[in-house]
């Protein structure tokens, strides 16, 4: 089940990073990028990428308990921690296309990690329900 599990959000990662090759020319003519940050991305980056990134996972069947915002929550996740290690420029230049070797497990790693959070997050609401229900 988790290879499986990671090999969905692989696919649902690299074909959105596609999203970014778009905005490679913005970034090469410095438009959007403050000089001060390079760990900055643009706003329509970022929603290009968790919009994409969770129409994808609507239809994996493995996550089908969560609702939309939910699993946008789960995307944004998963770009968070793309950004705080990776600059935009490295992004759109190394991370664009097919994912492959390293780039391809971190991607996994923080796909596999933002999604067992969002279960565990699921499964404490959960429980507090019961206890509030007093069951």
């Amino acid at each position: 089940f988790e290879n499986i599990f990671k090999k969905i959000f692989l696919v649902l990662i690299l074909s959105s990073l596609l999203i970014f090759s778009a905005f490679k020319v913005q970034a090469q003519e410095g438009k959007h990028l403050p000089q001060f940050n390079p760990y900055w991305y643009p706003s329509d980056a970022i929603y290009g990428f968790v919009k994409g990134c969770w129409e994808k996972m609507e239809n994996a069947q493995s996550l089908n308990e969560f609702w939309p915002a939910e699993l946008q929550s789960i995307c944004g996740c998963i770009l968070d921690n793309i950004r705080i290690m990776i600059t935009w420029n490295q992004f759109v230049s190394e991370w664009a296309g097919t994912l492959k070797g390293e780039k391809a497990q971190i991607a996994a790693s923080y796909t596999n990690m933002c999604v067992q959070r969002a279960f565990q997050i699921k499964q404490l609401q959960k429980e507090m329900k019961k206890n509030e229900s007093g069951d």
